[in-house]
């Protein structure tokens, strides 16, 4: 198993020496060694006893605690004596470090020959961290020879090409970037470069405040290539892990992920994911951190085999196993790459099987399991769950009090599945009345549904059993605006239209108070309650309650397509959402496209999107003038078109839509955002 050390080196796949890549950034990234948060030093025991008999990863993994000091005092003499033993048996990420170690002479005596002969022979094995470092030092760039210096100092070349006779210091690199800023008319490829080589010279003299200045002049260097743009974003990320800021780091490798016109496949990808990953082990151990930590190795396996691949899924096996998760249960999902239920239950195990938890975290653990378990249908298990949460000590009253309401609300639909209404209606109404619970919390609007469903299965249409449902609907439409409350609207006028109602919730507001007041009287027969007037319309004519109404489609499209209340079925919501297109419904023709896009529910057709989006953008739609533009840019359903990708990034920015606000900024192309959009 290869270690994690210097894996956030640009280019460390195999491939990458046909690109241009950081030069210099083993020495800024050597803190990534495989050394997350260990909650015990038997894995040091362990990697010291293999280092001890000769194995020379190991041996690599020693000395990379060692270099950090992670877990022992700092040490560069002990780490270079392990590296030294890896580099002898020909490992050739202890022969970069080496390399590394003799130029900055640390542990040692500065010995720049030594450090090159490690660097040869580390590049010799293809090793790209290696080959940039000779690239970037190669013949003539000393401190006297500034005019040498050029844009083409990334050019590519392959392992075995370079015998440069002095390695420059990062005085002489920040001298060779000077000169080449100063040079007038520069291009923005040859000012990035020199930006790109100041941030590498300010790491190696490890001051980040500086690197990250640096770093972030580049990014503000306007025309350059989008690989090059996400390659910066990795480097600024690279410096806040040494920073310790793992939230903004987490945010730059985000970035470089996002970066507009980057292949859905750029090899590269993989090593933004993975330190991603990375950081987020780092910034915290909760479930939600950790579900997502997963979640981005899930996403590196869907990349098509490379070497590539293959190193960072080796090291994220350490990941997953210094937070208690085997490599061999990082989910059973690890062929297609999605991420499962059963990674979810796998961190909540992991998590709360160690003894170095907070009791508050571990609440968090069994309630999120609970959620997890209850949409599974093992009702009985998140009951366990909650069950186990509550007997914690210390949580804060709402916390305790929403973990009340969720074990009343689980009941209940336990009670739901087995058609004891009476039973069902008891533990909804427990759940809504929990002491300490917000009057407007917005979970009680789903429970007010079910609670109203369950009325209508106990009175089965009687006048009581109408009025106490009405009654249940009508509260949730006084609750404040959310996105619970509008995504539970549509299923509201669902269950209005049930009962032989106009499906238009705001017709609940018109009836009077004295409606709703208790009828003790049971009818001789069921009783039809008329709406006002106002609130009718014909069968098949627009409006409230009419068949042709393109917006109740529409949001009954949203109701399946997110599953909300009902079971998700993009397949129905394509029908929903195809009703409401036709008739004009920009929203509609926006999912529609969507749904087309990524090839839900139908099978994916980039030009049946772009139809779709073409119509909504031509309403002034902004996220469809957005994907239409990225679609033109991509070349996806159509030929690619730079003009026209950028006459609709240029409309939708004018709406104030981010994306395209981004992307305009990203490319150097926000300055002129405000032309013309026709």
């Amino acid at each position: 198993m290869t270690t994690a050390c210097c894996c956030f080196i640009a280019g460390c796949g195999k491939n990458a020496g046909t690109q241009q890549k950081s030069a210099g950034q083993g020495a800024a990234k050597s803190q990534y060694n495989g050394n997350v948060p260990q909650s015990a030093n038997k894995d040091m025991d362990q990697i010291r006893k293999s280092a001890e008999q000769g194995d020379a990863k190991a041996q690599f993994m020693l000395g990379g605690i060692y270099y950090s000091g992670q877990g022992v005092t700092q040490d560069y003499g002990e780490a270079m004596k392990w590296y030294l033993k890896a580099a002898d048996q020909g490992n050739a990420d202890a022969q970069f470090l080496l390399g590394v170690i003799y130029f900055n002479g640390q542990g040692v005596t500065k010995d720049t020959a030594e450090a090159l002969k490690w660097l040869r022979k580390s590049a010799a094995q293809g090793k790209t961290a290696a080959i940039n470092l000779l690239r970037l030092w190669g013949p003539g760039a000393g401190a006297s020879a500034p005019a040498s210096a050029s844009a083409d100092t990334g050019a590519s070349a392959k392992s075995g090409d370079y015998t440069p006779e002095k390695m420059p210091s990062p005085q002489e690199i920040l001298k060779t970037s000077d000169y080449i800023l100063a040079q007038p008319g520069i291009g923005p490829a040859a000012k990035y470069t020199a930006y790109r080589g100041r941030a590498n010279a300010w790491i190696l003299l490890n001051d980040m405040p500086k690197a990250l200045g640096a770093i972030n002049d580049a990014l503000q260097v306007p025309g350059i290539q989008p690989i090059q743009r996400a390659q910066a974003y990795s480097i600024q990320g690279d410096i806040y892990v040494r920073l310790n800021n793992w939230a903004s780091a987490i945010n730059s490798f985000t970035s470089a992920l996002n970066t507009p016109g980057l292949d859905e496949f750029y090899e590269d990808k993989i090593n933004f994911l993975y330190k991603r990953a990375f950081a987020k082990t780092y910034q915290g151990g909760d479930f939600a951190a950790m579900q997502s930590m997963v979640s981005d190795l899930h996403q590196i396996l869907k990349f098509p085999e490379s070497q590539t691949k293959t190193d960072r899924m080796n090291d994220g096996k350490l990941l997953l196993e210094k937070i208690g998760l085997l490599a061999s249960n990082a989910g059973a999902s690890a062929k297609s790459g999605d991420y499962t239920d059963e990674d979810r239950m796998n961190i909540a195990d992991a998590i709360l099987a160690r003894d170095d938890v907070d009791p508050k975290e571990k609440f968090k653990v069994y309630v999120g399991r609970a959620k997890d378990l209850s949409d599974l249908g093992k009702k009985q298990e998140a009951l366990a769950d909650l069950a186990s949460a509550l007997k914690i000590q210390g949580i804060a009253a709402p916390d305790r009090a929403g973990a009340q309401a969720q074990a009343c609300v689980l009941q209940g639909d336990i009670d739901m599945g087995a058609k004891n209404w009476g039973n069902a209606i008891i533990n909804f109404t427990k759940a809504l009345n929990t002491p300490g619970l917000p009057e407007y919390d917005e979970s009680k609007i789903l429970v007010l549904c079910k609670r109203a469903a369950a009325r209508a299965g106990q009175g089965q249409g009687n006048e009581l059993a109408v009025k106490q449902i009405l009654a249940d609907l009508q509260q949730i439409t006084k609750f404040p605006d959310s996105e619970e409350k509008r995504q539970t609207l549509p299923l509201v006028a669902m269950m209005l239209e049930k009962m032989g109602l106009p499906n238009d919730p705001d017709m609940l507001a018109k009836l009077p108070d004295s409606f709703f007041a208790e009828d003790t009287k049971k009818p001789d027969a069921p009783k039809k309650i008329e709406a006002p007037a106002s609130t009718l319309a014909k069968p098949g004519t627009p409006g409230p309650g009419g068949q042709g109404d393109a917006d109740a489609q529409y949001k009954r499209g949203v109701l399946y397509a997110n599953g909300n209340g009902v079971t998700k079925d993009y397949a129905e919501a394509v029908k929903c959402f195809r009703k409401a297109a036709d008739q004009g419904h920009a929203g509609a023709q926006v999912s529609l496209g969507g749904l087309y896009y990524s090839g839900q529910g139908v099978t994916k057709d980039y030009a049946e999107a772009m139809k779709w989006y073409l119509k909504a953008a031509n309403q002034g739609n902004a996220s469809a003038q957005f994907m239409l533009g990225l679609l033109y840019f991509n070349g996806q359903g159509t030929s690619r078109d730079s003009a026209e990708a950028l006459k609709w990034f240029r409309k939708s920015a004018a709406q104030g839509d981010a994306n395209a606000k981004a992307f305009l900024e990203q490319t150097g192309l926000g300055a002129q955002s405000g032309a013309t959009s026709d």
